[in-house]
């Protein structure tokens, strides 16, 4: 049950980190055309 918690924990993390890096992208490409 823990080790199943701690693997759902990782995942939510990893998709943060994946829209986080998503929307720095877009702020660099947006500081970039304007």
């Amino acid at each position: 049950m823990v080790e199943n918690k701690d693997f759902i924990l990782k995942g939510i993390v990893f998709v943060i980190h994946k829209f986080t890096d998503l929307y720095f992208l877009f702020f660099i490409i947006n500081e970039i055309t304007f």
